[in-house]
């Protein structure tokens, strides 16, 4: 099968290419607006070049619907196995108080998220992909929240109510709210985090997160928080989170995990 991934050439993009790889994938296309690997991303890019593969890399705003369209159709001009699954990865991250917001900084949090998803799920359709997977990585900061992500929070929260709009469709989707991840990505660039209770995303969890998500995808479940936390210290520093309450809906939502 063929996969598209959104913010292909980011950290997580390329980790999740390398995983679905991994797991039989023929071929792989990432979409990006620069064409080319962040800095913490270069290494698992070569290893991706060096796997039994075919890797594609096609320029793309994603937040921009020609664009998108344009991109489609270059998918579809290619001798490539059928599109299964779509990994939204996109986005970026622009701490700052609500107060210093302006429009700009606030379109440009907003747009990769949910007028990328929008565009995706659009395109999708249009194209007749008939897809096993949507998979919308969005953040942990759209479910705790995080001092300073107010606008990045609120897109990912989008993204979550997005995963359960398509999947009451019956289009299996589903929202992996990611925590802060160590080495990679745009919490380990800018330092978002910085709080003793939660612990960084490492490469064993993520691959659990990403195998649970899509066993769940599909199902009543489109969420899943990928995040590690002592949750009664997490409570102490977010008045948004009634412990008890999020505790109640933590164990009968939350998901087995094997190491």
């Amino acid at each position: 099968a063929t996969f598209v991934i959104s913010g292909g050439t980011g950290a997580l993009g390329i980790f999740t290419a390398i995983w679905l790889a991994n797991r039989g994938a023929k071929a792989i296309v990432l979409l990006s607006r620069s064409g080319l690997p962040v800095e913490d991303a270069k290494d698992n890019f070569e290893k991706l070049k060096q796997m039994d593969v075919q890797i594609i890399i096609i320029k793309c705003d994603i937040s921009s619907r020609e664009s998108v369209q344009a991109a489609f159709e270059n998918i579809d001009c290619l001798s490539l196995p059928p599109v299964k699954g779509i990994f939204h990865a996109a986005g970026i991250v622009d701490d700052c108080l609500i107060k210093n917001q302006n429009i700009e900084n606030i379109q440009s949090i907003l747009a990769p998220k949910i007028d990328g998803a929008f565009n995706l799920h659009e395109m999708s359709k249009k194209h007749n992909y008939l897809l096993d997977s949507f998979v919308l990585y969005s953040s942990a900061s759209g479910v705790i929240g995080v001092a300073g992500q107010s606008i990045y929070a609120s897109a990912n929260a989008v993204l979550d109510a997005f995963a359960q709009w398509r999947n009451n469709q019956g289009l299996p989707t589903v929202s992996i709210a990611w925590g802060p991840w160590k080495y990679m990505g745009m919490a380990a660039r800018n330092l978002v985090v910085d709080m003793e209770d939660v612990s960084y995303v490492l490469p064993w969890f993520a691959r659990s997160m990403i195998e649970t998500a899509l066993k769940e995808c599909g199902t009543k479940f489109t969420l899943v928080l990928a995040i590690q936390a002592h949750w009664k210290c997490v409570s102490k520093h977010n008045i948004n989170i009634k412990l008890k309450d999020f505790g109640e809906k933590l164990k009968t939502q939350t998901l087995p995990l094997d190491k």
